[in-house]
Formats: structure tokens, sequence, C-alpha cells
């Protein structure tokens, strides 16, 4: 997540768990017995290169969240910044809600959501939309647009965590459907700093096909309002090419970066040294949830690239069944042999106090390490209940667990009742 890598584009549970475990490690060997600890540089390793490798409301999130846990266990944090966020000549912060995010956090929680960003696309137009809302304690105050107060019941829904916004007031707030970002709602929340949902309207992005040399090679791209999440690169037995060869998803920067001013995609020089002559597919992976395949084909330092399928996201976002329970395997990563993977536990229409996901895992894949959770076992078809810390779950809110493996695993919808 740190440097988006790994097709780790999110604020998971596994990086969540990442901080726990090491601020609790620090607590219980030096705070616990009476020694001061200050963690002298913290960060996301991804801003060296370009403060967008990680996507903001995911940014957000982790510094909420690391500010929050750090204050729990009495840990002092220095921020590490290269310049990219504050400026050192004019003394001003560049991203003023990431400094609010941060001076919030030395004192209270703010409630946060699954995303910040709500495609609209203008082909088609606007359907309802449903986030969950990370409440963090807090309760949800105002929806507001500049100076417009949104309307519950005509312009959005909000049964516990689970907020819906119409497809009237998505498509409204569109304007004249220019793409990109054409309105920003403000959820106020009664502590803590306001989170921004970005109204954004795009068509699938148009890659061309290019020619160039390894030393960089640009692919010309229309964006239509969409943003660049991560890109696969993988030879055709499978296996990762390129730089970080034990994934196929590769690191923002080291292996592509986007352009939106210049409507490109560039491959640099580092992910080609590290690429065989042949073919390799890439899958580039959109915010929207839009992926476009590319072929390359590489002979010394001369590059040939040919534009694929567009695949673009048709189903619309599922409600959770009314009483019961969703759960959705997400793999996090994954290497010759072993995975790491997220499975988010939804409740439906009405609130929960417990959970078990049904985990059918194939012939020669078991458990590693597994947390947030309880495991009947390793093997077969493993039982997971929820662990005596998240088993109550409000009306459409979520919860989740994690585990490693080894073999290998695919996304899918999982079975999940209520005890």
């Amino acid at each position: 997540f740190s440097a988006n890598v790994a097709g780790t584009t999110t604020f998971d549970a596994t990086t969540q768990k990442d901080i726990t475990d090491t601020l609790d490690r620090a607590y219980n060997t030096f705070v616990a017995k009476g020694i001061p600890v200050v963690i002298g540089e913290y960060g996301l390793l991804g801003f060296d290169k370009d403060t967008g490798a990680i996507e903001q409301g995911e940014k957000l999130k982790y510094f909420e969240y690391f500010t929050y846990y750090a204050r729990t266990k009495s840990i002092t944090t220095m921020l590490w910044d290269n310049g990219q966020h504050f400026d050192r000549t004019a003394f001003v912060w560049k991203d003023p809600d990431f400094y609010a995010q941060l001076k919030a956090g030395w004192t209270t929680r703010s409630g946060t959501a699954s995303t910040d960003q709500l495609f609209v696309r203008k082909a088609t137009g606007a359907a309802a939309r449903i986030v969950t809302l990370n409440l963090n304690g807090t309760t949800l105050t105002s929806l507001t647009h500049g100076s417009t107060r949104l309307v519950q019941g005509t312009d959005y829904a909000l049964s516990g965590s689970q907020l819906t916004f119409t497809a009237s007031a998505l498509n409204r707030l569109s304007g004249n459907q220019a793409y990109g970002v054409n309105a920003t709602i403000l959820a106020t929340f009664s502590a803590g700093v306001a989170w921004k949902f970005k109204v954004i309207t795009y068509d699938a992005p148009v890659l061309r096909s290019a020619t160039g040399t390894s030393s960089s090679f640009v692919i010309p791209t229309a964006f239509n309002g969409d943003q660049l999440a991560t890109m696969e690169a993988a030879y055709s037995d499978g296996s990762g090419a390129g730089p970080q060869n034990w994934t196929t998803y590769k690191e923002y920067g080291t292996g592509y970066q986007p352009s939106y001013s210049a409507n490109t995609v560039t491959l640099p020089s580092t992910f080609f040294a590290e690429t065989n002559d042949g073919t390799v597919n890439l899958t580039f992976h959109f915010w929207s949830g839009t992926s476009v395949k590319y072929t390359l084909v590489k002979s010394g330092s001369n590059i040939t690239g040919t534009v694929g399928t567009t695949t673009t996201p048709t189903t619309p976002t599922p409600t959770p069944a009314p009483g019961g329970c969703t759960a959705t395997l997400k793999v996090a990563s994954s290497w010759n042999g072993g995975f790491v993977a997220d499975v988010g536990v939804k409740a439906g229409a009405s609130a929960i106090q417990g959970w078990r996901v049904t985990l059918p895992l194939s012939a020669g894949t078991s458990i590693g390490s597994l947390w947030n959770g309880v495991a009947s076992g390793t093997s077969g078809t493993v039982t997971v209940a929820n662990a005596a810390y998240n088993g109550s779950v409000p009306a459409g809110g979520s919860q989740s667990f994690g585990f490693t493996g080894t073999g290998s695993i695919s996304p899918a919808s999982l079975a999940c009742t209520v005890p």
C-alpha cells in the first residue's frame, strides 16, 4: 500500500494490521515499561515518486487510522516529508486536507468512507451508488454541496453506516458532464474533519497502439475523466514481468507513470531493465472499475505496443440481504506458491451480532496465519467466525479479516451466515 505495488491500492485489513502490529510491538517493548517512543519518520513511500501514487481518499484513511492508533499507544509521530506536502519556502501546506487530517488525529477520530470517488459514466448516466461510512465513533450530521444541503430521502438514504446516493442527485451534480470532477459533496461528522466525495464524470479510457524504445515507452491515452489505479504485467505463462516479479501488479512510478496533463502512460527504463524479450501482457486497472488489455513485444531495445480489449463495470453495486450478511474475498497480493487475501463482511439491512464465513479452499491450498477472525481449520472447507471484538456490525456496515496462505486463490463471493 505504501508504494502502490502488488495491487494493494486501498487501505485494507492487511495494511491496518501492519500498523497495529508495529505499534503494538513498540508499545509492549518500550512504552509499557515507561520508555517514551517518538517515531522520527513516518509517511508513505510512494510520495517520493508522486503524491498521486496513493489515491487521495485511501491516503487520508491511512493517516486517520495511523495517528489515532499511535495516540492510543502514547507514541509521538513525526511526519517525513521531502517537500511534497509542505512548502518549505512559503511555509504553507500544499494539500490542506492532508494537514487537517493529521491535526485532527492528535485529539480525535474522523469519519471516513469506503471511497471518496463517485463515478458517473457519461455514456449511460448515473445509477444509485452505495458507500459504507467508517464512522469511527462519530455520527454523520450533514451532506452539502457548496452552500446547498442535500436532502435525505431525495438525494440520499442513510441506514446505519450504509449511505446511498440517488441516481437523480448524482446526475444533477454532474452538471454539464465535463470529464473529471464536477462536484464535491462534503460529509460532516460529529467530530474530526469532513470527508469529501468527488462526483466524477467519465467514459472508458482509450489507449493507443504505439512503437518506441525501452528507454521510455509512451502510450497515448485519453483518460476521459478516469484515473489509473494500477498496472499488471505478465509473461504468457502468467508469471510476473518487470521489477518485483514476485507479483504481476507493478509499482507506481517504477513500472508505470500516468500523466493526466500530457494524456500519456509511460513505461520507464526501470520497467524494461528487468523485462525479458518477447511478449508481455499488460492490464491497466482504472479507479472506475474499467480495465484495458495491452500487449507489448520487446526485441532488444525496440518495443511495439498493441491495444487490446476494454472491460467496463456493468454489475450494479449489490444491496446486502436484509438481516443477513455478504462476504467478498479479494487477493491483496500473490507470488509463486503463496498469497495474502482480504475478506470483507457486510451486514444487510439489519445490524448483526456475529458472522461466519465459509471458505472453500482447493486441494493444495492452506491458511498460514489469519487475523481478525477465528478459523475452524487451515485446509479444505474452513469456517471463519468473527473475533471477540468485530462481531457487531451495524446495518449496512462492514468488518473484515485477512489471511496468508500457500497455494493459490481467486477473488470470489463467499457464503456468509449470522449465528
